[in-house]
């Protein structure tokens, strides 16, 4: 009995076998192998595409440093040629500052002898009607001083005093009428005179010093009488010296 239950072995059922286990085994086996594959690929995909970006930025880098270089031998070429300019510059400011001060010495191209001294120049005020006379200005080295009348009328007369010694040289009186109606005169040293009109608001007179051939001093004086305004009874005067000293 047993026999007959014994199946036959034939060429289907050992291929089926063989089937059967081979279904088993690749089953098992081929899918670890298969997921393996597939992560080995996406590594692979994942590392060239940081290697093209290395790639990427190697190549800005490598333009980047170019443009750098370029940059610093622009800026070098600069310098350069800025030298000279500055050179030039700082020569320029010089010549600038020489002819500035050129033209100060020269006082924009005129010498001093063109223009008047401030020391030639004087001026000085009063009142017309104090009693005492009151000094405007001098000038020793010629001996003549600058003073009011000292009276109290409003006459614009000035005082013209020589205070060289006595014997020394008379101060030439010129171009006015004194205040007695005279055409001028001279001062002698050490004496005075009143000189202007007895009308009118303004005297004006030329002195010299009658010294011979050292006499070569002169002094312009204009006054004028204000009987008006802030000055109202002053008697102001202007002198101009033909030198310093």
């Amino acid at each position: 009995m047993p026999s007959k239950l014994r199946p036959r072995l034939t060429y289907a059922n050992v291929a089926a076998t063989i089937a059967v286990v081979l279904a088993f085994t690749t089953s098992g086996a081929a899918q670890p192998v298969a997921d393996g594959a597939a992560s080995v690929g996406k590594r692979v995909k994942k590392a060239l595409k940081l290697g093209k970006q290395a790639n990427k930025r190697a190549r800005q880098a490598k333009i980047t440093a170019k443009k750098a270089d370029k940059d610093a031998k622009l800026a070098l070429d600069t310098i350069n040629a800025g030298v000279p300019l500055a050179k030039r510059a700082l020569t320029a400011d010089d010549a600038t500052a020489a002819d500035s001060a050129s033209n100060a010495s020269a006082l924009g191209g005129l010498g001093a002898s063109a223009f008047e001294r401030s020391t030639r120049i004087q001026y000085g005020q009063g009142s017309l009607t104090a009693t005492t006379q009151q000094p405007l200005f001098a000038w020793s080295q010629m001996g003549i001083a600058v003073r009011t009348d000292g009276d109290s009328d409003t006459n614009p007369q000035v005082t013209i005093a020589n205070t060289h010694s006595a014997g020394g040289p008379e101060l030439k009186i010129g171009n006015l009428t004194d205040e007695a109606g005279g055409t001028g005169g001279g001062v002698a040293a050490s004496s005075s005179q009143k000189f202007g009109p007895v009308t009118g608001s303004v005297v004006q007179l030329i002195v010299s010093e009658n010294a011979g051939s050292g006499g070569n001093r002169s002094m312009l004086i204009t006054c004028k009488a204000n009987n008006h305004g802030a000055n109202d009874g002053m008697l102001m005067c202007l002198g101009i010296r033909s030198a310093a000293q």
